[in-house]
């Protein structure tokens, strides 16, 4: 019997054709993208969905097809047109479950999603599978995968068994985009503030979701149970419904981080776990989670306009410079977090014969060993949040004075006019501010080949905010060199140095500088990106974790003895840092040489920003001679 698994390349597919190599089946696996775990026990073809030749050839043979390829856009919805994900997602899906039906294929399971009921605009809490379909959708993702499980469901027949299983927020060891962007985020310093807590949503684990695929498909085989789940769609998720950023407090604290809640391991008894239970995997079943409120919380009234101002940034970027960049959340993604999202699998449970493999709790500290035996350990790479309230609000008022953005510049004048009334000296100084589109500043700059020449505040601003853009484009590029070079993550510096300057340059230089010194000292530390050798070991961690579900994937430390863990006397943080204490505070000496070593970095930038302005001053400045 043999089954075709689409988008095989992608996380879920991966773990899917996994499951069912090692239950002794014969897979094909299918992705636009050459697959590199497949580990020679499954056949690979490339099959796009838009093709029908290369959809015929994947499904000629197969038994059943487990459809999980899909575009999923994330946050760059202008970048994936709505236009190109009905192509894709819809069109692509109808074109395969005709060409199974064609082949002789019996079964079809569809990865669906838990968008295709969530609107966006109420709270789902805990609803079934006959919850209404929304008249409107959340994002036109949400709206492709919804028409997709309509016409695959239709499709049901007497000869030819359909399931359409729903997820929510597939998460796990190997997961490419959520987990690793919100740990650049920690990284940086930055994840110890709550949003949009008020929403309560539930994940589905990757084992979960890989086990319910099988479970549907020996649903669909067993002639007894056959009519009953024909053509019907299951909610798949954990069944423990909490709002995000709680859900990955014990992943940021777990590895070190700041995060928006405290929290405690608790067994049991309601009693917080000893140490001795944390280090057990065979125990972590039996553990609770339980969070306080939160550390920190923005309000909503603020996220909402600052994801739609992020949203809106992204594609004016994409419009004028063809750069895709990926806004950290986008309105989606805050209606997601504000409104309840989470579903009973009942139905699920009664049809399928499925249930969550492991608890929550068992699976976050697998994840947890995970992403310290990668080296994630509480360090932060980032000048700290202070440096960027400071940076950006000088940036951002820079070009407000410069290009008199939303009247800034016309008000500010006014308001220092009014204020000043009765200092006619001031008052009269300030009027020649209102008219600096029009009026020389008293600067003047004198080179002794050109004369005298007079320099305008607009000019003068203006240059300032040009030489500032220059010098921070540069030192961003630089540190993408450097960062790649030194197998740290170039992206993250590249957008840190981008924004901040040199002061995450020179951060960067000293990271750089600590890492070499303490792997020379023969410290056995790792860098935050990768192993020391570069190399991935595939020995599990010495505390036992087992099963790390990705191929490939580092499940272990060369040479790495039984991690440092610490618990708190409150019970706060259970999992400490994959480096010893000794290694940390080894680490954290050389960091601070490494910044003392590299004083010049700033006065360099300062210098090659001043340059970078006097150029933009030639530019800008009219030829105006003074005699």
């Amino acid at each position: 019997m043999k089954y075709l698994v689409t988008g095989a390349s992608g996380f879920t597919g991966r773990a899917l054709v996994k499951k069912l190599c090692d239950a002794g089946l014969e897979v094909r696996g299918a992705d636009i993208f050459q697959s590199h775990h497949l580990d020679g026990r499954a056949e690979f073809v490339k099959c796009d969905v838009t093709s029908d030749d290369e959809v015929a050839a994947a499904v000629k043979g197969v038994h059943c097809v487990m459809h999980l390829g899909a575009i999923v856009p994330f946050n760059l919805p202008s970048v994936v047109s709505e236009r190109v994900l009905m192509e894709v997602n819809v069109k692509g899906t109808e074109r395969l479950v005709h060409a199974a039906k064609r082949a002789g294929a019996s079964r079809f399971v569809l990865a669906s999603s838990t968008g295709v009921v969530f609107c966006g605009t109420r709270d789902i809490s805990g609803e079934a599978e006959d919850c209404p379909l929304p008249s409107q959708y959340n994002d036109a993702y949400s709206r492709s995968k919804g028409l997709a499980e309509e016409l695959v469901l239709r499709e049901a027949g007497r000869r030819f068994g359909v399931v359409a299983l729903r997820p929510n927020g597939i998460w796990g060891p190997g997961e490419a985009h959520h987990t690793p962007k919100l740990l650049a985020v920690a990284v940086a310093g930055l994840s110890g503030t709550g949003f949009g807590i008020t929403g309560d949503t539930d994940f589905t684990h990757v084992d979960n979701l890989t086990a319910a695929f099988v479970a549907a498909d020996a649903a669909l085989q067993d002639t007894s149970r056959r009519s009953s789940i024909n053509g019907k769609a299951y909610f798949i998720t954990d069944e423990r419904p909490v709002s995000t950023i709680e859900f990955f407090t014990p992943l940021l604290r777990g590895l070190g981080y700041a995060a928006p809640y405290w929290l405690q391991w608790m067994n049991s008894k309601a009693q917080v776990a000893p140490l001795a239970t944390l280090l057990q995997p065979e125990k972590w079943d039996s553990l609770n989670l339980a969070t306080s409120q939160p550390t920190l919380r923005v309000p909503d009234e603020i996220m909402f306009p600052l994801a739609s101002a992020m949203e809106n940034g992204a594609k004016l970027l994409r419009a004028t410079t063809g750069v895709n960049v990926e806004p950290f959340f986008t309105s989606a993604d805050m209606r997601k977090l504000t409104f309840d999202n989470y579903y009973v699998c009942s139905a699920a449970r009664r049809d399928l014969n499925w249930a969550p493999l492991r608890s929550m709790e068992s699976n976050m500290l697998t994840l947890i060993s995970h992403y310290r035996s990668l080296g994630y350990d509480g360090t932060v790479y980032s000048p700290g949040i202070l440096v960027y309230a400071v940076t950006l609000s000088m940036l951002l008022l820079t070009f407000a004075l410069a290009w008199n953005w939303w009247g800034f510049t016309t008000a500010a004048a006014s308001a220092l006019t009014m204020l000043a009334a009765s200092d006619h000296t001031f008052a009269a100084s300030a009027g020649q501010l209102m008219g600096m589109h029009t009026q020389l500043f008293p600067l003047s700059i004198s080179l002794p080949a050109a004369g005298t020449h007079a320099v305008s505040l607009m000019h003068l601003l203006q240059a300032v905010s040009w030489g500032a853009v220059i010098a921070h484009v540069g030192e961003g590029l630089l540190a993408a060199v450097l960062a790649a070079r030194n197998r740290k993550h170039a992206a993250g510096w590249w957008a840190q140095t981008t924004l901040l300057g040199f002061s995450s340059l020179q951060l960067l230089l000293a990271s750089c500088a600590a890492t070499t010194a303490v792997m020379q000292k023969g410290t056995p530390m790792l860098a935050p990106d990768t192993p020391q050798d570069g190399k991935v070991d595939s020995s599990p961690l010495r505390t036992g974790v087992q099963g790390l579900d990705e191929p490939g994937e580092a499940s272990g430390v060369p040479g790495a003895e039984l991690p440092h863990v610490e618990l708190a006397k409150d019970g706060k943080l259970p999992i400490g840092p994959v480096r010893s204490a000794e290694e940390s505070t080894a680490f954290q000496r050389a960091l601070r040489d490494g910044m003392a070593a590299y004083w010049w970095v700033p006065p360099l930038a300062v210098t090659a920003f001043a340059i970078a302005m006097a150029a933009a001053l030639a530019l800008l400045t009219p030829a105006i001679e003074l005699r």
